[in-house]
């Protein structure tokens, strides 16, 4: 069987590769039906279809009977829908609408039906397919499937359609509200086709009456939600229908459209008490917080009037439900989910309605949450989890309301929340650091700031300000080596950007803010040795954090590099006199109070420093050299570019490998991509690629380099790539 399949495939790339002509209607079956279909088959097998006569000798009147014919057998090929990859629909579809791009007034009632036809009940496809329509051609459509004659035009042709006339009306319903969609957000048309109440009736019965032939991801259920949106009841009667609908369909957006306010008066909905109710815990259910508020904000007085009661009996059973599940102390995966949403729930609640919920109620909340062991076994655990950082999100949201009592607020939670924290950019730790600046806010402090995690329980045995200091340094020792090298490749630049934060624990980073404090704090405490700052990663972060744009980070770093400098002319190490080289000529090549230096020469000179301690390593004497050769550091310039990128020495590979990879690490912006520019660096790469003794891990290197360019946000240096041409490596 392999044997004649390879055959097959062997003699349909032969046909594809000579442009050659091919209608056997097997070989075509086979290969749509087996989906043995590349991009290249997928495009000969349409275009032998579709494009198989030449169709610009024809009279307009053969035009439209001659597209049919080709659509008929589009269709034929095809098959049952379900095996019609993806790319083939696209590519058939595309040229479908090529053919009337010319000609829009050419779509008539039969391309219509078609495409109503092909689209089919599931539709999984529409939007997409929807969202490449030309605009002459969407409106002709949209014309043409609203007119009151569409429906007694796909009734005549219903012969030709397979499937029930249902499915046909409910493509067309579709149709209409994608393109609508469509035609607003792309060409900012704006459309509103109406339903009346009858045909929202007739579509529901006819979905009903066929619910158990539909499978679990037909759409139509979708469409009846789409619909009632847009539906206008005449009468009292049918304004309660659409009310009840809407909240069995769970249709939250229903009750912040346009046309609701006329439901609304129609129905007194926003005078019941008992529809009210059903209302608004229908958006609390779903936890759809932005069409709540909007709600909310459009009816005030119902709000004012009614709603200030349920809302605190909703705050309670939200509370109940969420302890109630933290009492199980073996939680089933099932019920780990509902605990999550429930504590979500519970947040969007406080969220939405923290203005009229009493003080006294979250004091309650924030009491009953923090004191549970579940809570507290869940914020200490060292492994991140989606329920910490709910957890987390909900006691900085209560903390921040301003209604949980300083009071209240004691050393006991300060060391939780300090034992829960990690000195990570996870979610869980930013939210933790909120939390603890809060508290000390509320002058609820800790002696020891410091510590973390587990160190916080060693804080007992400490008596005194010297222990603590020697602690400390313990700490920064101990700093998790992989989440400081993530944090030195990743360093943020600014004090908004964001890091990873979620995933896997190789890809979070240390706190760039706790590190640097941390630094200051042992730095000032005197009690350690400058040669276990210098030789550590926190150096490299120290060097880093000059290149910041955040002024207090640089202020921080520029004061921590005076302090290191000091204590390197005090104290005596082996590597004293070219760390004391280094550092000087760093201060000597400083022209501004607090400047902000280029990040690519911050990286260079961290890893220049660590360097000085390891003198095995062939760099070494490199190095050394070009530290030696020059009294300042040009800031603008590529260290030691022309000779490890051109080295002739023995080990020429591995010098260029080496400038390249901290090059792929270095270049950050667009300060650093104008240092490349001026030593031609992306030219000489680019040359350097066509080189035949260039081994496989230096062009992965350059091809990195390039990527990391083309990954800057600038439009001008996207400008001078794209006028340069390199942008052609891409």
């Amino acid at each position: 069987y392999e044997q004649i399949v390879n055959r097959v495939l062997k003699i349909v790339d032969h046909l594809i590769a000579s442009h050659y002509k091919f209608l056997e209607a097997e070989v075509l079956k086979c290969v749509i039906m087996k989906e043995w279909l590349t991009d290249k088959r997928v495009e000969a097998v349409v275009e032998n279809v579709l494009i198989s006569e030449d169709l610009y000798h024809r009279k307009d009147e053969d035009l439209i009977p001659l597209i049919r014919n080709h659509l008929d057998k589009f269709a034929e090929f095809c098959g049952q829908r379900s095996y019609v990859p993806v790319n083939l629909v696209y590519f058939g579809l595309f040229h479908f609408f090529d053919l009337f791009q010319s000609s829009p007034e050419k779509i008539g009632e039969y391309q219509i039906i078609w495409f109503l036809h092909f689209l089919g009940p599931k539709s999984k496809l529409c939007a997409d397919i929807f969202s490449h329509i030309p605009q002459q051609i969407a409106e002709k459509m949209y014309s043409e499937l609203c007119s009151d004659s569409c429906l007694a035009d796909i009734e005549k042709h219903f012969d030709f359609c397979e499937g029930s006339l249902t499915s046909t009306k409910h493509s067309r319903l579709q149709c209409i509200l994608l393109l609508e969609d469509h035609l607003n957000v792309k060409y900012s048309k704006e459309h509103d086709y109406v339903f009346s109440v009858s045909q929202f009736k007739e579509h529901e019965k006819e979905y009903r009456e066929h619910s158990e032939e539909l499978e679990e991801d037909d759409r139509r259920e979708c469409i009846l939600s789409q619909m009632i949106c847009k539906t206008v009841p005449t009468s009292e009667s049918e304004a309660l229908h659409l009310v009840s609908e809407a909240v069995r369909l769970e249709c939250t957006t229903y009750f912040t459209s346009k046309h609701f306010d006329n439901t609304a008066t129609l129905s007194g909905c926003l005078k019941s008490k008992k529809m009210l109710k059903q209302i608004f815990g229908l958006l609390v259910q779903k936890s759809d917080i932005s069409n709540l508020r909007a709600f909310l904000s459009q009816n005030v007085s119902v709000y004012e009037e009614y709603l200030p009661a349920f809302t605190r009996k909703q705050l309670d059973k939200s509370v109940c439900s969420t302890v109630e599940l933290l009492d199980r102390e073996n939680v089933p995966e099932t019920d780990e989910d509902s605990l999550n949403n429930g504590i979500e729930i519970l947040t969007q609640l406080i969220v939405t309605f923290q203005e009229v919920i009493p003080t006294d109620r979250l004091s309650a909340v924030f009491n009953t949450i923090i004191a549970h062991p579940t809570v507290q076994k869940c914020l200490v655990s060292e492994e991140p989890s989606p329920k910490k950082t709910l957890l987390t999100k909900l006691f900085v949201l209560l903390l921040e309301t301003g209604k949980v009592p300083s009071e209240i607020l004691n050393t006991t939670h300060y060391l939780l929340f300090q034992t829960a924290y990690s000195a990570t950019t996870s979610t869980a730790d930013k939210n933790i650091l909120k939390i603890l600046k809060y508290f000390e806010q509320q002058k609820v402090i800790s002696k020891y700031p410091f510590a973390y995690g587990s160190y916080v329980a060693d804080l007992k045995t400490i008596k005194n300000i010297t222990l603590y200091n020697e602690y400390c340094i313990k700490i920064l020792e101990n700093l998790d080596g992989d989440m400081m090298k993530n944090l030195i490749e990743n360093f943020p630049l600014h004090s908004e950007e964001k890091m990873l934060t979620e995933g896997p624990a190789s890809q979070v980073s240390c706190d760039p803010e706790y590190v640097l404090s941390l630094l200051h704090h042992v730095l000032g405490s005197g009690e350690v040795e400058v040669r276990t700052i210098l030789s550590h990663p926190i150096s490299k972060v120290m060097l880093l954090a000059l290149s910041s744009y955040d002024e207090v980070t640089r202020r921080v770093a520029y004061i921590c590099l005076d302090k290191t400098s000091r204590m390197i002319e005090e104290e005596k190490f082996k590597e004293k006199s070219m760390c004391s080289y280094l550092f000087g000529m760093i201060e000597n090549s400083i022209t501004l109070v607090e400047e902000r230096l280029p990040h690519l020469s911050t990286y260079f000179l961290g890893i220049m420093l660590h360097t000085l301690f390891t003198p095995h390593k062939h760099i070494y004497q490199n190095i050394c050299h070009f530290l030696l050769q020059r009294p300042v550091f040009d800031f603008h310039d590529v260290p030691m570019f022309y000779s490890m990128f051109c080295s002739s020495t023995l080990h020429y590979k591995q010098d260029q490998n080496w400038l390249l990879e901290i090059l792929c690490l270095a270049v950050r912006d667009e300060i650093d991509y104008k240092i490349l520019s001026r030593r031609h660096v992306l030219p000489h790469c680019f040359s350097q690629m066509h080189c035949p003794d260039l081994d496989k891990h230096s062009l992965k290197l350059i091809h990195k380099l390039f990527r990391r360019v083309f990954s800057i946000k600038s439009a001008k240096v996207q400008k001078d790539l794209a006028e340069s041409g390199i942008t052609a490596i891409e």
